[in-house]
């Protein structure tokens, strides 16, 4: 349960100021970035517990502009763009969760983990009574020591396997 939600419908704009979230409680961004938001390229999103939904895979920026850097301890990244794209901003995960929604989705920039991460392809980070299960595809490099425990539907479908699957990262080895 969130005990808050912050639902942003515009895009984000601004050139150098970082985004930071503690505590529990849920935001929603909506809409992509402004093609000069983070036009400086400096600009971090720290999420410390929580939940940040993406509702649109440029919401931090896009590959054309300038993607912000997302960083999450202890919280929830949920990316729910209903239209395919691909999500540009580097990401790193220490004992977070990665789940996706509403079509399959990519991303294209280096993605880091630490701690133990779960991967929810259930879509909209669904319980086990969820069917419809969605693709992760990720081009850029995987790095760090982490355990993933990877979620998917427990329907067999073409490509999945109806059991939850748990793998060890470690340093410059890709799943």
């Amino acid at each position: 349960l969130f005990r808050s939600t912050l639902t942003l419908s515009g895009g984000l704009s601004g050139t150098s100021a970082d985004i930071v979230k503690t505590g529990q409680g849920r935001v929603v961004l909506g809409a992509v970035a402004d093609p000069l938001f983070n036009a400086a390229g400096t600009v971090d999103v720290t999420f410390t517990s929580g939940s940040l939904e993406l509702q649109n895979v440029g919401a931090l920026g896009t590959i054309d502009a300038y993607p912000a850097r997302l960083s999450l301890t202890g919280a929830t990244l949920l990316v729910t763009s209903t239209t395919s794209g691909t999500m540009a901003s580097p990401l790193a995960l220490a004992s977070s969760t990665l789940a996706i929604g509403g079509t399959n989705q990519t991303f294209s920039a280096p993605v880091s983990m630490s701690g133990p991460i779960t991967v929810n392809l259930r879509d909209n980070n669904g319980d086990t009574s969820v069917t419809t299960a969605r693709a992760l595809t990720l081009l850029g490099s995987l790095t760090g020591t982490s355990q993933i425990l990877l979620l998917s539907s427990t329907t067999p479908s073409a490509g999945n396997r109806s059991e939850e699957h748990t793998s060890e990262l470690q340093s410059r080895q890709y799943l």
